[in-house]
């Protein structure tokens, strides 16, 4: 049987599986990236469960990032909405337009959830687009919903 979050896809959701609340003798592999959260192995350890950790990838700040986002006319044609999958793009973001004194802050931001939400108000965003997760279809119908919103 496989049972997955019906809509948030982040650890909060997972632990709201009714598989996942007594997982106790269980053996569990995550896989994730090098030094992701710890909050679903440590509260799924709580519950009794035995965590493993598969870490199959590392996040970092993309070399290509300063020149692209450097490249863009931040002029007359700024760019409207800006947008971040992960609480990661979200530093990387950050970094990024410090290093290169873009005005980021001011723009809208569009993120995937509440956790991310609370970090872009954290960081000094105003406007904040959230979706309901990190999914294309889930984005574009908050930027949707955000653009009709604010169009009228």
């Amino acid at each position: 049987e496989v049972q997955a979050a019906s809509s948030g896809m982040n650890s909060e959701e997972l632990l709201a599986l009714p598989c996942l609340q007594n997982p106790t003798d269980k053996k569990i592999l995550i896989c994730r990236g090098l030094g992701g959260r710890t909050r679903l192995a440590d509260s799924l350890r709580a519950r009794g469960a035995q965590v493993d950790y598969c870490e199959l990838y590392e996040r970092s700040l993309p070399e290509q990032a300063q020149g692209q986002l450097q490249s863009l006319d931040w002029g007359a044609d700024k760019p409207t909405v800006l947008s971040v999958f992960s609480g990661e793009t979200l530093n990387n973001l950050l970094v990024t337009c410090e290093r290169l004194a873009r005005p980021c802050l001011q723009l809208p931001i569009l993120v995937p959830g509440q956790r991310v939400a609370a970090a872009a108000k954290e960081a000094g965003f105003t406007t904040i687009i959230e979706s309901e997760n990190a999914s294309v279809a889930s984005m574009l119908q908050a930027l949707l919903d955000w653009h009709q919103r604010t169009a009228s």
